[in-house]
């Protein structure tokens, strides 16, 4: 399987992870009432998430500089 399709399933599969999650946060913050907890893992789980979506973007760019090079004339 190429690189970028593995790494779209590892997304994909890290989304449904953080929505699970997220959900059980929602019941933790309705029970318990734990409300900066429950923001700060949201925004680190965000962080993470935007991340591995900025090297998957890279990863599946044309790389120009490598089927056209600049600097080796033939």
């Amino acid at each position: 399987m190429p690189t970028h399709q593995l790494e779209s399933q590892f997304l994909q599969t890290n989304t449904i992870k953080l929505l699970k999650f997220l959900a059980t946060q929602k019941l933790h913050l309705k029970f318990h009432g734990n409300f900066k907890f429950v923001c700060l893992t949201f925004l680190v789980l965000c962080t993470v998430c935007l991340f591995f979506g900025i090297i998957l973007l890279r990863s599946l760019k044309p790389r120009e500089h490598q089927l056209f090079p600049l600097n080796n004339p033939k």
